[in-house]
């Protein structure tokens, strides 16, 4: 038979935050030191400045302006668009390709995403100068789904740090970050 030890262990407190995001659900776990009001209004923020910004689904969002907009059309994007599509872009560039913004109305046809047409790779269809972004091929649509879930991520890892938390992990969709340390010390 075996004996209690004679200490015991004090519960770390662990706060546990969720909600819906960006098509998705997002959670929290927050160490005890941060306020967790604050945190989830924060989250929930941010979360809806990027959705209102990068959703395909939301036909109020500045994405879904591009896509409906007709070649030639000049936008001026938000900050967060901007560089989010330029950093979208590197990558397409560095992978050849591999990773196409552009890949919306593909995705659609395997029966995921709202964006129809026809395909037209980001580099081919896109030009961002900056804040401006014009459609070379009318034909063109942007899906930023792959990328604005972690811009997301990170976002809310600096504010969370900015705001005095120093333990979080976070997570949007499959998406990791993490401050700090896990309870248990590692």
């Amino acid at each position: 038979r075996l004996a209690a030890p004679s200490f015991v262990l004090a519960a770390i407190p662990v706060q546990q935050l969720g909600g819906s995001a960006l098509g998705t659900r997002w959670r929290g776990l927050l160490g005890g030191e941060a306020d967790a009001a604050q945190a989830r209004a924060m989250i929930k923020d941010v979360i809806a400045q990027i959705d209102r910004s990068m959703s395909p689904y939301r036909k109020d969002s500045e994405i879904s302006a591009l896509n409906n907009g007709r070649a030639g059309r000049h936008h001026r994007v938000s900050a967060d668009m901007e560089t989010v599509l330029a950093r979208a872009g590197q990558i397409a560039r560095q992978s050849d390709g591999a990773f196409d913004p552009g890949v919306g109305p593909l995705v659609h046809r395997f029966g995921f995403g709202p964006i129809k047409g026809d395909y037209v790779p980001l580099q081919q269809g896109i030009e961002q100068r900056g804040a401006m972004v014009t459609k070379v091929d009318g034909k063109a649509t942007i899906d930023l789904c792959g990328i604005a879930k972690g811009f997301a991520i990170d976002r809310i890892r600096s504010q969370l740090h900015a705001t005095g938390a120093r333990n979080a992990l976070i997570e949007i969709g499959g998406e990791f970050a993490a401050l700090g340390t896990h309870p248990s010390g590692r």
